[in-house]
């Protein structure tokens, strides 16, 4: 990531959003494909803790590199999106947000409808998608994505997801 946004600069971008990775170990897919492990293989959530905090690393790791970028190329404006942290708040708190579903997906066949396969028709999706966290096997509805959005965008419903400011803040400076 930091050679693609090096490139990107020379290129002559000067507003720059870097997105972080989501917690993968959340998604439908990884707990079908773990979901016979032992119990401390799990965190608080019933997310697989190893490939989370592997993720929460390259998340922490891209955020300080960002923060260097930033130092080092003063006529470019960089920001970082942890879009991890929500997904996790989301994930945490489902009713919080009026999710019914955060472990299974609202599209797909199979255990957490995400091991035989993916959405490969409608005819196989929840009918109400606003009550999941997840589409399909490891991405996110769009009422997820939308929270997300907005809080890149203006840090609400959460704060702080993107530093050093908001994506709206980025463009209009």
């Amino acid at each position: 990531m930091v050679i693609a946004i090096r490139n990107l600069q020379e290129a002559g971008a000067r507003k720059i959003v870097c997105m972080g990775i989501l917690p993968l170990g959340c998604s439908p897919r990884v707990l079908s494909e773990w979901r016979d492990s032992p119990v401390d293989t799990f965190d608080k959530k019933g997310c697989v803790k190893e490939m989370n905090e592997l993720i929460g690393k390259y998340n922490e790791v891209m955020g300080e590199e960002m923060v260097k970028l930033n130092a080092e190329f003063e006529d470019t404006q960089m920001i970082f999106c942890d879009v991890y942290k929500g997904m996790t708040e989301i994930i945490g708190n489902p009713t919080r947000y009026g999710f019914k579903e955060s472990k299974s997906a609202c599209c797909g066949v199979g255990w957490y409808n995400a091991s035989a396969v993916g959405c490969v028709a409608m005819e196989i999706a929840c009918r109400d998608v606003r009550r999941y966290v997840w589409w399909d096997l490891y991405n996110p509805t769009g009422v997820v994505n939308s929270l997300l959005a907005d809080s890149a965008w203006r840090n609400q419903p959460f704060s702080t997801i993107c530093h050093p400011s908001t994506v709206q803040d980025l463009l209009l400076t």
